[in-house]
C-alpha cells in the first residue's frame, strides 16, 4: 500500500526533474537508434512515463507488484507503455539480445548487492542488449564531501485528505561501503489519526571507477561517467551523483 504514497511524496521532485533526464536519456537513445528500452526497476513509473512521451517503446520491469500497479496507471493519456513484467532485477526473465537499451533510475543499482553480484547482474544487461545497446544508469557518490548522511524530511499532502511526513536517514559502514538506508513513513489522516511505517534498506556504494571496472568485467565496451544528467557535467570525482552510460 505504500507505493501510492511513494508517489505523491516524490510527485515534486520528480516533476522537476524528470523531464531533464528523459532528455538527456532520449537524447542518447536517438543517437544509437534505439527504439525498445527495458526500464530495471521502474517502481511507480515517472521517468518511464517521460521516455514514452517522447516515442520510445518501454518495457517496465520491477519486483514490487504495488509499485507496478501504480506504474499501470500512468498509462492513461498516453499511447500504452508497453510490458509490465514483474521480476527480480538480478534476474531478468528475458533470453536473447532483444533490447536497444536498459535504464536503471533513482540509485536503484545500488540494491543489487556485493561487487561479483553487481558484476553478474550486469552480465544480465549485457546479455539482453543487442551489439551497440546502451546502459544507462545513476547512483550516489560516495566520494562526494557529503554524500547525504544527514536526515532529509519530506512533508507534502497526500490523497484523500490525507498529509504524509517521511524521514530518510543513513547510518554509513565505511569499511564496507554499506549504507543503512532508513525511512520513516507517517500518514495523518483528516481526523488527525495517524499510521507510521519503518523500511530499512541495505545500499551498496560504489565509486564511478568500480562501477567501470564491474562493466568491463560484465563485457561492456565504451563507459561513460556523467556528474548528472547532462553531458556538460563531466566531473563525476565531486559531483553528488554519478551517471554512467555503457555501451555493449
Amino acid at each position: 500500500m505504500l507505493a501510492r504514497y511513494y508517489d505523491y511524496i516524490y510527485a515534486a521532485y520528480v516533476g522537476s526533474a524528470a523531464a531533464r533526464w528523459a532528455d538527456f536519456v532520449a537524447e542518447l537513445l536517438e543517437e544509437v537508434g534505439a527504439r525498445l528500452v527495458l526500464d530495471i526497476a521502474c517502481g511507480t513509473g515517472a521517468p518511464t512515463a517521460r521516455l514514452v512521451e517522447r516515442g520510445f517503446s518501454v518495457v517496465c520491469l520491477d519486483v514490487n507488484r504495488p509499485m507496478l500497479e501504480v506504474a499501470m496507471d500512468k498509462r492513461l493519456g498516453l499511447r500504452s507503455i508497453g510490458v509490465f513484467v514483474e521480476a527480480d532485477a538480478a534476474s531478468l526473465p528475458f533470453r536473447g539480445s532483444v533490447f536497444d537499451a536498459a535504464t536503471m533510475f533513482f540509485s536503484s543499482i545500488q540494491y543489487i548487492g556485493p561487487f561479483d553480484r553487481l558484476v553478474e547482474f550486469m552480465r544480465g544487461v549485457r546479455s539482453v542488449l543487442r551489439r551497440g545497446g546502451l546502459f544507462v544508469f545513476d547512483a550516489s557518490n560516495p566520494l562526494h564531501r557529503d554524500h547525504g548522511m544527514g536526515p532529509v524530511v519530506w512533508d507534502v499532502p497526500g490523497p484523500n485528505g490525507e498529509h504524509l511526513f517521511m524521514i530518510d536517514y543513513r547510518e554509513y559502514e565505511s569499511l564496507r561501503g554499506i549504507v543503512l538506508f532508513k525511512r520513516l513513513i507517517t500518514i495523518i489522516r483528516p481526523d488527525g489519526s495517524t499510521r507510521s511505517y519503518l523500511t530499512i534498506d541495505r545500499v551498496y556504494m560504489y565509486t564511478a571507477n568500480e562501477y567501470r571496472l564491474a562493466l568491463l568485467q560484465a563485457g561492456f565496451r565504451s563507459i561513460e561517467v556523467y556528474g548528472g544528467y547532462s553531458r556538460g557535467e563531466k566531473d563525476a570525482a565531486s559531483s553528488r551523483r554519478i551517471v554512467i552510460v555503457a555501451r555493449a
